[in-house]
């Protein structure tokens, strides 16, 4: 596939996407949304805390959240994840960012353990942020059946296409 072809299929699919920023600075907040409009978004939501984002979870589904780990006193990114996965909020197909100016091991290894589908760290480009959801975007379209039977309940139908793409030798 061509890199002109790709970049028309993404920007065609960054028009359908509704995108959910949690953060608790109301500036960094602006200015991802600013940096994601200009890729052409459909829906940019945004929460300045966890318990904002639950609740905005609990009415609409999210084709992608990026979250800040730090949220101040209460919930932290992680506990954000870790709440949305146990109640089912997200499903398979969405996409979970976490970003943070955090940089200590402890800290990076703690939000790995649950799994985002990407961790990026402040601060953030235009260009590092569109590469980066570029790649996360290409690799869940790439895995949305198998990710689709997953949510649907239907997981001997996801093992069936899990061994079916690792058939195919694909990355």
């Amino acid at each position: 596939m061509s890199d002109a072809f790709q970049q028309t299929l993404l920007a065609k699919y960054y028009r359908s996407l509704s995108i959910l920023i949690v953060d608790d600075l109301e500036n960094f907040r602006l200015s991802l949304r600013q940096m994601i409009s200009s890729f052409g978004v459909g829906t940019i939501e945004t929460a300045s805390n966890g318990e904002d984002a639950i609740a905005r979870c609990q009415t609409q589904r999210f084709d992608v959240i990026l979250c800040d780990y730090n949220l101040g006193p209460a919930k932290n990114g992680q506990q954000v994840l870790e709440e949305l996965r146990y109640n089912k909020l997200i499903n398979e197909t969405s996409i979970f960012v976490m970003i943070t100016a955090e940089t200590s091991k402890d800290m990076v290894m703690g939000a790995l353990e649950y799994l985002p589908d990407g961790y990026i760290t402040k601060p953030i480009t235009k260009e590092v942020l569109q590469t980066r959801l570029d790649s996360m975007i290409t690799q869940r379209e790439l895995l949305k059946p198998i990710n689709e039977a997953i949510d649907s309940g239907q997981l001997d139908v996801a093992i069936l296409l899990v061994h079916r793409e690792m058939q195919s030798h694909t990355k």
